[in-house]
Parts: C-alpha cells; structure tokens; sequence
C-alpha cells in the first residue's frame, strides 16, 4: 500500500511540473512544487535523501522535506502580507548580528593564535606566592579521627569496626 502511494506521488510530482501553472519558466525547468511565486525545482532536492536509502524511506524524506517547504514559504508570505514595514526590515538586525559573528570567529582565532597555553612550574609557583591570600580555606577540607588505644585493650577489634562505620559515614559528605 505505501508503495503504490509512493508511485502515486512520484506520478503526480512529475505530472504537475509538466503543467504550466508549476513552470517559472516552461522553456528552461519544471518545478516540483509551487508556493505563490516561489518554486522548488528537482535539483533543490538534490542531496535531501542519503545515499543508500531504502525506496519507501526517500520517498518518505522527500514528501516531508517538500511538506516542510510549502509550509515555510506559506507562513514567510503570510508573515510578509501581516507584519508592518518596521517589523518586517530586518537588515540592520542582520547586519548586527553578522558583524558579532565575523568579531567573534576572529576574536577565536586570535585568541588560538595568540594563547600560549604551557605553563611551567615555576610560574605556578610565582603565581602561587603572589596571590596566596586567594588559596587560603575558608572551611576544613579534611577531618580526623584520632583514638589510641592499648594493644591489649579488650574488644579492640569492635572500636576498630565502630570507627570504621563512622568513617563511612562521613565520607558521604
């Protein structure tokens, strides 16, 4: 059944691009599809479906990437004949956003250019002396647990297990 739909739309796609309502222009290329003024040509699909894609499965791709198109330039012309002009002129907006882009792809690479990212020993250990007040703990990082017992304290082995316990407790936090 998928296959015989499948059929069908490629028949169909093929039939109405031979039609002269689908035609930019009927001498030079036949259109796929056809949204207003805006047409979809078979080179436009050209790289859509994977190589190596099963029948069904391109025809799939293909009837959802044309869905897709119709759809995008439907809503972009709605969005033309809606919007006032003040919204609609978005070159400054563009021209701002490339300009951030090129700045910042080039502040990238002068910084890859320009970083001198080896570090040796000893300016880790300048870098240390000179800001130690920036290393100083605010909180104990370690805590200890210390019991002396004699050797031949009786039970010995149930402190140790009590301790031990404790110690797995506390190293959850």
């Amino acid at each position: 059944m998928k296959k015989i739909h499948g059929i069908i739309l490629i028949v169909a796609l093929f039939a109405f691009s031979s039609c002269k309502l689908f035609r930019k222009n009927p001498d030079k290329k036949d259109a796929v599809a056809r949204v207003y003024d805006m047409y979809l040509y078979p080179e436009d699909l050209a790289g859509v479906v994977p190589s190596g894609t099963s029948r069904p499965d391109s025809i799939a791709i293909t009837k959802n990437f044309i869905r897709n198109w119709i759809r995008q330039k439907v809503v972009l012309k709605k969005a033309e004949e809606n919007l006032d002009n003040e919204k609609k002129d978005v070159e400054k907006q563009l021209s701002e956003y490339r300009n951030s882009l090129i700045t910042y792809a080039y502040e990238k690479a002068l910084i890859e250019q320009k970083l001198d990212t080896t570090i040796s020993p000893k300016e880790v250990e300048d870098f240390y002396n000179t800001n130690q007040a920036n290393f100083e703990l605010k909180d104990n990082i370690i805590r200890v647990i210390y019991l002396k017992l004699n050797k031949k304290s009786p039970k010995i082995n149930r402190q140790k297990s009590g301790i031990n316990r404790m110690l797995r407790k506390t190293a959850r936090y």
